[in-house]
């Protein structure tokens, strides 16, 4: 436990030594590879730059590499995917059906699918950039659904690192992010993401 709780104090030293620009791209670079561990960078923002600034700073960097991600699938990757989903019939109906959902889906559901937590944003990102959602309403979603996400994780991630420390406190952040994953899986139900 004492060498995680170095690993981390030295991210957050040199964090510290960038200044917020560190933070900033910490955050970014969680939005484009999905395989990077957004909790822990958003909780390393709020020990760096306090609660509210790393939140602040977390936030715009999430929002940030969503847009590069849906520009990115919008503009340069979008006739690649439709070239490789015309190979494989049933991959291509499933995309279709997906791409569909996306473009379809509601501001007020698409802002709740952003803020949930286990809500896979590179997906997200994807899937909108290749339907025929309008930048407007995508952004407009991201703004306000990445408030509630950055909040979630930046409270989770601040209080796991100092669990380690006060082991008592893995049992209500093992909670929350319990009741989060429900929320999501029951959402995701609701709305009916996923092809039954």
């Amino acid at each position: 436990m004492e060498a995680i709780t170095k690993f981390i104090y030295s991210i957050v030293n040199i964090l510290q030594g960038l200044g917020i620009f560190g933070g900033f791209v910490l955050v970014l670079l969680e939005s484009i590879i999905p395989i990077l561990p957004l909790a822990l960078f958003i909780g390393v923002n709020c020990i760096s730059y306090g609660f509210w600034i790393g939140s602040i700073i977390s936030w715009m960097a999430t929002i940030t590499g969503c847009i590069v991600s849906f520009i990115l699938f919008r503009t340069l990757f979008k006739h690649k995917f439709y070239f490789l989903f015309k190979k494989n019939k049933k991959v291509q109906k499933k995309a279709e059906y997906f791409m569909q959902k996306m473009g379809n889906m509601d501001f007020n559901a698409l802002v709740v699918l952003i803020a949930i937590p286990f809500t896979p944003a590179f997906i997200i990102n994807i899937a909108a950039g290749l339907s025929t959602m309008s930048y407007k309403k995508y952004i407009c979603a991201l703004l306000i659904g990445k408030i509630a996400i950055v909040y979630f994780w930046g409270f989770v991630g601040t209080n796991f690192i100092e669990s380690i420390q006060e082991p008592n406190k893995i049992i209500i952040i093992v909670g929350m992010v319990f009741l989060a994953f429900v929320a999501s899986k029951v959402f995701e139900n609701l709305v009916k993401v996923e092809e039954e």
